[in-house]
């Protein structure tokens, strides 16, 4: 009997534990924010545009957007200057992205990333970006909206490029701050930047910033960004133009099927890193296919070729022309040789700069698009 009575007292106090949540908000005493962008200030540092998004009572879902702008000389004070807009103090639970003006970016970051992080609401999973040539608030006036939400069309761009295009690579606030932390890697974030589109315009994500410390420094070319995300072993998607070698003005097109990435530095005194790439693709297009037919070992070398020299001219321009080690090249050093790596931190002369790569591709023609008659 006694058993009986301490499972159900038990059963009693389990319910009332786990019923809820115990830091819910109530959507009617609250403004939800879908986005934040932060750009130059005129009578404070800083101008803040928050996306917020008003729920209307009625029998389909039916909502609102609506951009709130206030200023401050840190992020703190204008969300709650906010409330004066509002009438309600603004949530940022829901938040999907924080985008940064170049104005800002060039005077640091970090001050603003560590609000986010002390803030118990937000989740370390919201996108990081920096607006390219504009302020930052205008991307959430994008006029060719398929969602309804700016800052919701933002996270599944970036779905999609990671998937179908390649030509940015995305940054989840929890990664942007391990890269400023960590040492031997230097942080990237993607660009997001506006296009006219017909009679309206809309944002578009391909590119780059890259950064010293916390400070942007310049910008990576979409065309660069697949060799990057090799590099970091990251590439999923996307597609190859290969010029074809006796018509340059007629292209193999690769559709890329998956991608994987070997990175280890060999032993001995000389700094030499081995990068082997193992691809998967399809063959998307071939121009001049009627005049002349090639082999499923033609397509697979030409592309072995065109990547291998690709990707060694992309270290070169890290090397001798961006000067910064945005695939984590030191810090994959440490992390394999720190003996070695202690011996080379004494040197002057930074690591990057020390650094020669030796390429090895492997490529594999899935499927040549042939109808075979």
């Amino acid at each position: 009997m006694g058993k009986k009575i301490s499972l159900t007292l038990l059963i009693m106090v389990v319910c009332f534990v786990l019923a809820g949540c115990w830091d819910y908000q109530e959507i009617k005493n609250v403004t939800n924010v879908a986005g934040v962008a932060i750009d130059k200030g005129e009578e404070k540092k800083f101008k803040f545009t928050f996306e917020t998004v008003v729920f209307k009572p009625s029998a389909e879902f039916n909502i609102s957007v609506k951009l709130v702008e206030t200023e401050g000389d840190t992020i703190f004070e204008g969300l709650r200057n906010a409330v004066s807009v509002t009438g309600k103090r603004l949530y940022i639970g829901h938040c999907k992205a924080i985008i940064f003006s170049e104005e800002v970016a060039k005077e640091g970051i970090q001050q603003h990333l560590d609000f986010f992080v002390r803030d118990h609401e937000l989740r370390m999973t919201l996108l990081v970006f920096v607006a390219k040539g504009v302020e930052a608030k205008k991307t959430l006036k994008d006029s060719a909206l398929i969602h309804q939400i700016a800052s919701y069309e933002l996270e599944r761009l970036v779905r999609n490029d990671e998937k179908y295009s390649s030509l940015s690579k995305n940054k989840l606030l929890y990664e942007v701050l391990m890269e400023l932390l960590d040492e031997g890697i230097d942080l990237t974030l993607p660009v997001v930047e506006i296009k006219q589109m017909d009679e309206n315009q809309t944002f578009t994500m391909e590119g780059v910033f890259y950064f010293k410390d916390d400070k942007l420094e310049g910008y990576i070319e979409p065309d660069d960004i697949k060799f990057l995300l090799m590099f970091l072993g990251e590439l999923k998607g996307g597609v190859f133009n290969i010029p074809i070698p006796e018509n340059s003005n007629h292209y193999i097109v690769y559709e890329i099927q998956g991608c994987q990435t070997a990175l280890q530095y060999e032993k001995g005194e000389n700094l030499l890193l081995n990068l082997e790439v193992k691809i998967d693709t399809f063959i998307g297009t071939n121009q001049i296919i009627y005049s002349k037919q090639f082999t499923t070992k033609d397509y697979q070398r030409m592309l072995e070729s065109w990547l291998k020299n690709k990707l060694e001219d992309f270290f070169e321009k890290l090397k001798n022309q961006i000067k910064s080690d945005i695939c984590g090249f030191e810090k994959l050093y440490f992390q394999k040789q720190y003996k070695q790596w202690l011996e080379l931190s004494q040197n002057s002369t930074p690591f990057l700069e020390q650094l020669d790569i030796q390429v090895k591709v492997k490529a594999s023609i899935k499927h040549s698009g042939i109808v075979i008659q």
